[in-house]
């Protein structure tokens, strides 16, 4: 356990001292250093604000609307993070009975009080965290430190000094994936017959007004891979628009740039996504429930007026209308997949964020590639589309049967593909081909067919 270091100054010999350096000669009890530097001569503060005010370029208040600014660049939910985990940092000093003031102890100091934090990272659960957490725990703690309200020059990150607090960082990562946990992603693919589930649950309960606005916000969520609740929040009515397509079906759309995740709103334009590709069309009438009639008579059953024209108001039960002064709330919006496996007992509970692994991974299997794949979602990097990628048992299956019986599993696998790619691109670029496919049947002969 660390102990706080006691320095009486009147009684340490000078070569005692010799080899420690300044930041360290500092880190001195409160007795201590009052009689250090009552003992100073008064030319020396004397010149030392002479030198303040020498270098001093701004005025107080210019000082202070520069660290306004400077504190304003951050979103509502990075502050939030960031004071969350300086609490938490503090709250496990104090339980070591540790300064709990770390912004002012030594570097070697400091990279001792991380390191020991850093190992008894657990969550509520008593799991490690997953990397990626880690990785943002860490981040809270430098920006705490290299903020206006400290501007200390201390690198967390990459410094030297934190070279052991890191290595234990990094074995928490090791941690966390021999435990295996990550094979337990909370954002998992939904199984083709917990879709046919939901899609059932909509049909039988399809007169329910509180149904009607779960299949469209599913659709929604689905069809337009949108992410984070403050999106679904800022949704209006105007954010969808409808025209028809060049094979005459309806096609809904997103015409409005939407907010970033994780970013509080206002008025700069970097804050927006540019408007997705994404397209719900209008499907055949023998399909249960197109996804384009069910948003029309969603968006006609909705009030003239709703609070900030959302597209989800609240719905009143005992009056059975929607409000057009309350919304309905982040949280019920972001847990309308709990809701549904519920509802619709499925067979695990799935979250919002798994109808978007559900939709890449469909679109992965039928032939689109990641570049196509990232205009539909809005990610900005290829990339990031491979780590949403989940095993197929289906390509597992396949490729046995490939490895069993090469040529002629081979060509089935090529038929099978064909139809996939076709049919996808008729879904998504819906087009008046005058062509159809037709099976040939004939000998290949000197560049030659024979029929």
């Amino acid at each position: 356990m660390l102990t706080s270091i006691m320095i009486n100054m009147n009684n340490i010999p000078g070569g005692m001292i010799s080899g420690l350096d300044d930041e360290l000669l500092t880190f001195v009890t409160e007795e201590s250093s009052e009689r250090f530097l009552h003992e100073l001569s008064s030319s020396f503060f004397n010149e030392l604000e002479a030198i303040e005010k020498m270098d001093k370029v701004l005025s107080d208040e210019e000082e202070q609307k520069l660290v306004e600014l400077e504190a304003s660049s951050n979103s509502v939910a990075t502050d939030k993070q960031t004071k969350t985990w300086v609490t938490k940092f503090k709250e496990f000093l104090k339980s070591r009975d540790l300064s709990t003031s770390f912004e002012t102890v030594p570097k070697r100091v400091l990279n001792d009080y991380l390191r020991a934090f850093y190992a008894q990272l657990r969550t509520k659960e008593g799991s490690f965290y997953a990397p990626a957490s880690l990785i943002c725990i860490r981040a809270a703690l430098h920006r705490h430190l290299t903020s206006p309200s400290w501007n200390r020059d201390t690198n967390i990150l990459t410094g030297e000094e934190f070279r052991r607090a890191n290595g234990v960082l990094k074995a928490m990562v090791k941690a966390y994936l021999s435990s295996d946990q990550e094979k337990h992603q909370s954002f998992e693919r939904i199984s083709n017959e917990d879709l046919m589930k939901v899609r059932k649950y909509f049909v039988e309960n399809e007169s329910s007004v509180t149904t009607l606005q779960e299949e469209c916000l599913f659709n929604i969520i689905y069809y337009f891979q949108l992410r984070g609740r403050e999106n679904l929040r800022a949704l209006k009515k105007e954010t969808i628009g409808f025209k028809t397509g060049e094979n005459g079906r309806e096609v809904a759309y997103i015409q409005v740039p939407l907010l970033q995740k994780n970013v509080k709103p206002s008025f700069k334009a970097k804050e927006y996504e540019d408007v997705k590709s994404a397209r719900m069309v209008e499907q055949p009438s023998e399909l249960d429930h197109c996804p384009v009639k069910r948003l029309h008579e969603y968006i006609n059953a909705l009030p003239v007026t709703t609070k900030d024209d959302t597209l989800f108001p609240y719905y009143n039960p005992k009056k059975n209308t929607f409000s057009s002064k309350m919304v309905l709330g982040k949280d019920k919006l972001g847990s309308l997949m709990q809701t549904l496996s519920e509802k619709a007992k499925l067979s695990t509970r799935y979250t919002n964020h798994c109808l978007r692994v559900t939709g890449i991974n469909i679109l992965h299997e039928n032939g689109l590639s990641n570049e196509e794949i990232t205009n539909i979602t809005g990610h900005k990097n290829a990339k990031s589309v491979q780590r949403y990628l989940r095993k197929n048992e289906n390509k597992m299956v396949n490729a046995c049967d490939l490895l069993a019986n090469p040529t002629k599993e081979k060509q089935n696998l090529v038929s099978v593909q064909s139809v996939l790619k076709s049919s996808q691109r008729e879904e998504e670029e819906p087009s008046c081909s005058p062509y159809k496919l037709i099976k040939l049947e004939g000998v290949y002969n000197n560049c030659t067919f024979n029929f």
